[in-house]
């Protein structure tokens, strides 16, 4: 989708946008065009936007400025778009005129053909905002009575030029939907000056006033801007709690209760004392102020509460969300946005400005998320590389270094990324099934992924020797400040190889150690642990649609030593189905192509399996599990 912002002259942008000069992907795409026709010249400025948009650049990069230019164009003059603009697509109408030539003036239907052209081009675009359902209805009446007429029509021209203007219609149509659908409703600017606490001295309408005069100046696109620097959390509560919007209460009081307080009830209370302020009460004990929570569940309740009690397609302006935030909250407020029903359901969209390298890593593989990579090429002219992949480019701008990423209390090393989301999702069901604190990823786990790093070369790589002191060093300099579980594949390594000797080795260093533990899998690769269960219900993945049926019969024959993509294939071709889809790699592997480990594990991570589906006649998945929670588990008893 886009966001578009069209005027009649140059003079109606905020001047954030129009200095410095932006570009686009490159120094030929301004950000702002004019777009000339016939009888106006309107000027467009439109960039792809997404759920998520996080705008990226050293410092004066221009984005925090560009930010800004957005959130201060008016709401009338910038919208949600889908592929272009309505306005557009109303001048394209506009220009079809009707040609009585082409009709026989007093023929067959001649009438008709011009009262029906009339009647679509008579849409008044200034009346998009009343656009609506029986007026929709009647638009689309309209043309499917035209369409109805034209096998009638003998002059071909004349039929493809009336088919042309159908489809033009058709599109301005859904155009005009979707737009209504995500008409922005408002706009919330939150500062990086913002805080819960009171202060006699700095009212929450002087925080206001500063935050306004420092970031967004007191020109007049300002004066309508909601700005929410968390200084009047106490007076929205308090008037929440009078008004219908308890629901909204609960579930933000849901969202702390498992995210901060270990499922504990949470009751959150506007308390008329000590000058007004915001209480929290756990598990019905006595209310805390907030200033005697952590600054970082501060922080978190700052950014939340205003999105849990938006409107909908309300546009929220962040500037670095990430201040006062552990990269563990990060990853609470990203999910949060990304999977939070309550939230997703109000159609939200957000931008920030961000300096984090862990927003980065949280949301790279999230079609929800566009990034923004700013970057000035001289004085007045800034070029905006539109929504990039972040690389080592990316990290350099942002300054991130080795000693500069954050270390969790346990380090939790593995193959791949589809290692990294079964080994979320077991721990997740096990702290549900035993209804344990959830572990906090980026807190007390951390996955570092090792396929075809050191690791993986000195460990098990066929013909490579193990060299036991290099790798003990390798790992004790990482276990000064963290904890290290190393789980890999048995491969089916075959007793006396150098390969089996070096899974031995790697027991025999791990024992006794209370930083480093070693665990194999016991099984050739990580999908043979997944139950019965999920593997059958996986079947139909992998059968091409014209060929759906139903798979419930077929009978899969797990081994600890067989892939899983000839499991797969076995199981199909002895049902007798023959046209499944390419998803083993080529003989003599075994296994599943990547694409489609990972579609194996999305399918398993997005999937509603209980603990009790994983563990059933599965002692070695158990086991594992079990292993790896309780080398954890010390660590988050002191974070908790």
């Amino acid at each position: 989708m886009k966001l578009i912002l069209q005027k009649n002259s140059l003079l109606d942008f905020p001047q954030e946008t129009k200095y410095p000069e932006y570009f686009i992907d490159s120094l030929d795409n301004n950000f702002i065009r004019p777009n000339i026709n016939e009888t106006d010249q309107i000027h467009t400025a439109e960039i792809q936007i997404n759920q998520i948009n996080l705008l990226i650049g050293a410092n004066n990069s221009g984005k925090s400025r560009f930010m800004r230019g957005l959130l201060k164009a008016n709401n009338h003059l910038s919208t949600i778009s889908n592929k272009s603009s309505y306005l557009k697509l109303y001048q394209q109408l506009e220009r079809i005129e009707f040609k009585s030539q082409n009709i026989k003036e007093g023929g067959p239907n001649y009438e008709y053909w011009k009262n029906a052209f009339a009647d679509l081009t008579k849409i008044n675009i200034s009346a998009i905002e009343n656009f609506g359902t029986t007026r929709r209805k009647d638009f689309e009446d309209k043309i499917e009575d035209i369409k109805q007429q034209i096998p009638d029509i003998s002059d071909s021209d004349l039929k493809n030029r009336i088919k042309s203007y159908l489809d033009l219609a058709s599109d301005f149509l859904k155009e005009i939907e979707f737009t209504i659908n995500n008409r922005i409703k408002k706009k919330t600017y939150i500062p990086v000056l913002r805080s819960l606490l009171k202060n006699s001295n700095l009212t929450s309408e002087q925080l206001k006033i500063v935050a306004k005069e420092l970031t967004l100046n007191t020109d007049k696109e300002s004066q309508t801007i909601n700005i929410h620097t968390g200084s009047d959390i106490w007076q929205k509560l308090f008037d929440l709690t009078l008004s219908r919007k308890r629901r909204g209460i609960k579930k933000f009081e849901s969202f702390l209760s498992k995210n901060f307080f270990e499922s504990k009830e949470v009751e959150i209370f506007a308390d008329n004392t000590n000058n007004g302020q915001v209480s929290i009460g756990i598990d019905g004990g006595d209310f805390l102020g907030i200033n005697e929570i952590g600054d970082g569940i501060q922080a978190i309740i700052n950014l939340m509460f205003p999105i849990f009690f938006s409107e909908k397609n309300e546009l929220f302006f962040i500037e670095e969300p990430e201040q006062n935030l552990h990269p563990a909250f990060q990853r609470i407020f990203i999910e949060t946005l990304l999977t939070n029903e309550f939230i997703i359901e109000k159609n939200l969209k957000f931008f920030f400005t961000t300096h984090s390298n862990h927003f980065l890593d949280l949301t790279l593989k999230s079609n929800k998320v566009s990034f923004f990579q700013f970057q000035k090429i001289e004085e007045g002219k800034h070029l905006i590389k539109a929504n990039i992949k972040p690389d080592r480019e990316t990290l350099d701008i942002l300054g991130v270094n080795n000693s500069s990423i954050f270390l969790a209390n346990t380090l939790i090393w593995v193959e791949g990324p589809t290692d990294r989301k079964y080994l979320s999702k077991f721990l997740k069901l096990y702290c549900k099934h035993y209804h344990k604190p959830l572990l906090k990823e980026d807190l007390d786990f951390a996955f570092l992924e090792y396929g075809g790093n050191l690791i993986s070369h000195y460990l098990f790589k066929e013909d490579e020797n193990f060299d036991e002191n290099e790798v003990k060093e390798k790992i004790n300099a990482f276990s000064i400040s963290n904890k290290i579980y190393l789980l890999a594949d048995n491969d089916n390594a075959i007793e006396g190889s150098k390969k089996f000797q070096r899974h031995q080795d790697l027991k025999k260093l791990s024992s006794g150690s209370n930083n480093f533990y070693y665990q194999d899998t016991g099984v050739k690769e990580i999908e043979n642990l997944l139950p019965e269960i999920v593997l059958k219900d996986f079947l139909p993945e992998l059968i091409n649609k014209t060929n759906k049926r139903n798979t419930k019969n077929i009978k899969l024959k797990v081994s600890s030593s067989q892939g899983i993509g000839e499991v797969f294939e076995q199981a199909l071709v002895a049902s007798g189905i023959k046209n499944y889809r390419k998803f083993k790699e080529t003989s003599p592997s075994t296994t599943l192509k990547p694409n489609y480990k990972n579609k194996l594990a999305d399918f398993f991570s997005d999937n509603n399996y209980v603990y009790q589906d994983l563990i059933e006649n599965n002692p070695n998945l158990e086991k594992i599990i079990v292993n790896l929670y309780h080398f954890i588990k010390p660590y988050h008893q002191k974070s908790s």
